[in-house]
């Protein structure tokens, strides 16, 4: 019996252990010529925004805002009703003005209590765009159409992981087996 219940917590825990591994780093390639840049924004876990502090390829102030679903319209703010519901919107990706009119810092937002305003985003740097997030998989937004820009956001699917179906499965083992013992130890009484 000990066995048995030291084998299904020795399962639950080396499957379990993929859910504790560090999360992926957002990061930013750039081009040897700094021509290009292509960045991987990940969102973390936890409540905190995501920032990365290094674009050697300064951008045009505003908020890119990733929508659920509805209508994004043109895709630059006011074009749609839609893009004022809050609700619809799944992550934010907002580029600081470092004071000269340049943004070297992004920041991704992912938590919906954090989101701007409409109003902020409508209204900061050259506006707010508007965009339709990729279900399933990555969503790339190529602000230039031409490649020189590239950013590839990461959402977490709502399908359960690996690790909370080996949780799930070591509990019912530890289950079944204290309820088996239990049978057994009643029956030779």
């Amino acid at each position: 019996m000990k066995h048995a219940l030291s084998l299904a917590a020795l399962l639950m825990l080396s499957f379990s252990s993929v859910s504790f591994a560090d999360p992926f780093l957002t990061n930013c390639i750039h081009a040897p010529d700094y021509t290009t840049i292509d960045c991987h924004l990940y969102e973390e876990i936890g409540a905190y925004p995501v920032t990365y502090t290094d674009l050697d390829h300064p951008g045009t102030p505003g908020y890119l805002v990733l929508m659920d679903s509805g209508d994004p319209g043109d895709g630059w703010a006011g074009s749609s009703p839609d893009q004022q519901n809050l609700s619809l919107w799944s992550d934010v990706l907002w580029f600081q003005d470092n004071g000269n009119g340049y943004s070297t810092e992004l920041t991704l937002i992912f938590q919906p209590s954090q989101f701007p305003s409409y109003a902020t985003v409508a209204n900061y740097g050259d506006g707010g765009y508007f965009i339709l997030e990729t279900h399933p998989g990555p969503t790339v937004w190529d602000p230039n159409d031409n490649g020189s820009r590239l950013f590839t956001i990461y959402s977490p699917e709502t399908v359960p992981e690996p690790s909370g179906y080996a949780f799930l499965l070591g509990g019912f083992l530890g289950l079944g087996a204290v309820i088996r013992w239990r049978r057994r130890e009643s029956q030779s009484v």
